[in-house]
């Protein structure tokens, strides 16, 4: 009888035991918990600079990407945006834009780690975990670990009207002719954005001569590339062939959009190559001035490589080749889209009369007249 209350004394002390060793596991497990879903995404420093203040972002992939904390923007899952699924498991880059626009989405963060896959057959998700360029949407940052594209919005959606508008002034103003007024330009061309054009010149189906220039708009960027490449002809007259005026008429004159697709947020070799596809040139900015391949020359003087492209390109700007990892550079890829096209005049037609002459800003409206646009 003595030795039963020892026996229950000691259950009961284990039994309190017990509990508070669970209790302490219980709290230890909370405390890891905060830790890992606290801490940094490897690889996301710069992603989460770029975040900032961009809205409502979608992250494609893990949600691992979700814990990135960027002020000013909100992080979301696929399945939070109706239609997107179904868009980025299929080829229509329409219905991708429709699905972000409707529901108010700035832009997609893209896991890349798993890889992804380019080509005709590819899906959208699958070309944006391959860092593809796509249409709809513009690469802003490049890592490893993950991709952040943004809508276009309205330079993605250009009418073919409005590249013959283009394509004629800049004709014009290579020609030498009186440089049209910017409000003579459609609407559309004079919208304030941020934007750099290309004039280039083509005869026989090779580049002649280019020129770019940034402006705050498409016409205002187009007026001062088109000056600049005929004044840039002059000054190379012999070089280049001749009088501009009499080798022009024989001579496409084409209108691109350079776009920026993607700063790199690392510069190791297999990643620069990567991400770097036939349709992307390699380009840098450094100390207020800025360099670029247009991504035939990419290929060409690279020899498929965008490291050696880069490397060339340091060489033509006076810097040392290895140059891409200085802090004061920032690489970046670029996508040259053609938007309009003025092929070859017939050089054996008169000259107009003075009866016949058109005045600069006429020139600019769209057969059909204003109505038509």
């Amino acid at each position: 009888m003595s030795q039963a209350p020892r026996q229950l004394t000691g259950g009961s002390s284990r039994s309190l035991i017990f509990p508070a060793i669970g209790g302490l596991l219980v709290v230890a497990g909370i405390a890891a918990g905060a830790l890992w879903l606290g801490r940094a995404v490897p690889g996301t420093e710069g992603l989460a600079v770029e975040l900032r203040d961009r809205g409502r972002i979608v992250v494609v992939g893990d949600d691992e990407l979700r814990r990135i904390e960027a002020e000013g923007a909100e992080l979301l899952g696929v399945a939070e945006i109706p239609g997107l699924a179904a868009a980025l498991a299929g080829r229509d880059e329409t219905a991708l834009d429709e699905a972000l626009l409707h529901a108010g989405v700035a832009g997609l963060l893209v896991d890349g780690r798993s890889g992804g896959q380019l080509g005709e057959s590819a899906t959208i998700e699958q070309r944006l975990r391959a860092y593809s360029s796509m249409e709809s949407l513009r690469g802003v940052y490049l890592t490893p670990t993950a991709a952040l594209y943004v809508r276009r919005g309205g330079v993605y959606g250009l009418e073919p009207a409005m590249g013959e508008v283009l394509a004629r002034a800049a004709r014009q103003l290579v020609s030498g002719s009186s440089t049209p007024l910017v409000r003579a330009f459609p609407e559309p061309l004079r919208r304030s954005r941020n934007v750099e054009v290309m004039v280039m010149l083509e005869q026989g189906g090779r580049p002649r001569l280019w020129r770019s220039a940034r402006g705050g708009s498409i016409a205002r960027a187009l007026v001062t590339a088109g000056s600049v490449a005929r004044q840039r002809w002059t000054e190379r007259e012999q070089a280049m062939g001749g009088d501009l005026d009499d080798r022009l008429p024989r001579m496409t004159v084409r209108v691109y959009l350079l776009e920026e697709d993607g700063t790199l947020g690392d510069i190791a070799a297999p990643f620069v190559e990567r991400v770097f596809t036939d349709v992307h040139g390699v380009a840098f900015e450094h100390r207020g001035s800025w360099h670029y391949l247009l991504p035939q020359a990419t290929a060409e003087r690279g020899e498929g490589s965008a490291v050696r492209a880069y490397a060339e390109l340091f060489g033509d700007a006076g810097l040392p080749a290895d140059s891409l990892g200085r802090d004061e550079l920032r690489a970046y890829r670029i996508v040259a889209r053609e938007v309009g096209t003025s092929p070859p005049e017939v050089s054996s037609m008169p000259s107009p009369s003075p009866m016949d002459a058109v005045a600069p800003d006429e020139l600019l409206i769209p057969r059909g007249g204003l109505d038509t646009l």
